[in-house]
């Protein structure tokens, strides 16, 4: 999809963004795919349908409305049959991949900027790993990345996602 006139494209310098003023940053994460995966309990995450394409579908939203500069990231997983989603492994909605791009997001965004996060994939929930805040009976709502089914990746809790909102919101937890 082409950038309208004016806006900057993905991946932009903040430097330029600085000048202009606040800057509307997004990132967007779309799982069709998930890698063949049984967890522990048995579960599986089956891949889906049209997650992709509700991405593309909001950046094409977003890009048409912004009037700020703006820099809009994805992660995706379209199943384009076979073993592995289309597109490059570093652009995959994996956990690690995530978390990675939560963290380039709080580094970049400066005060001022606005920030949207879309999910489109599957959500579980797991026993929580904070009983201190949610009881000793208490579950996290989570996020699945695309690969859940390898025993080095996890689910992205509530929690985590509190984190980032929070420091993106006060400035907690900025370099």
């Amino acid at each position: 999809m082409a950038d309208p006139p004016n806006h900057e494209p993905d991946d932009a310098g903040t430097s330029s963004a600085r000048d202009a003023g606040p800057t509307f940053r997004a990132l967007l994460i779309g799982v069709d795919f998930y890698l063949p995966n049984r967890l522990p309990n048995g579960a599986t995450f089956v891949s889906l349908r049209g997650c992709v394409s509700d991405v593309g579908r909001i950046r094409e939203a977003l890009s048409a409305r912004i009037t700020l500069p703006y820099d809009i990231k994805t992660l995706l997983a379209p199943s384009v049959g076979g073993s592995a989603p289309g597109g490059p492994s570093s652009e995959w909605p994996t956990y690690v991949n995530i978390k990675a791009a939560l963290d380039k997001l709080l580094a970049e965004a400066q005060p001022g900027d606005h920030v949207y996060i879309h999910y489109s994939g599957h959500g579980g929930r797991v026993v929580t790993r904070c009983p201190e805040v949610k009881g000793r009976d208490g579950y996290d709502e989570t996020l699945v990345p695309m690969d859940i089914g390898d025993v080095s990746t996890r689910h992205l809790r509530d929690l985590d996602l509190a984190y980032y909102l929070d420091a993106l919101t006060t400035g907690n937890g900025r370099p």
